[in-house]
């Protein structure tokens, strides 16, 4: 657990806007979990954990919550 205690899972964060917002949540010290369709290269990570899925499959929504 982080040190402020704060863990999200943030789907799409892997360009744009949502990598923009994964990032500044690292920052703040949050756990942040980067959601995305398609594998990325070890360079894109940002210092948060990468899962895989596809958020409009319910099978997949259930494997990245567990």
């Amino acid at each position: 657990m982080p040190a402020n205690g704060k863990v999200a899972l943030i789907s799409g964060s892997t360009r744009g806007i949502g990598k923009a917002i994964a990032e500044r949540f690292v920052d703040d010290g949050w756990i942040v979990a980067q959601n995305s369709r398609s594998p990325i290269l070890d360079s894109e990570l940002i210092g948060a954990k990468h899962f895989i899925a596809d958020v409009t499959n319910l099978e997949d929504c259930k494997l990245l919550v567990d």
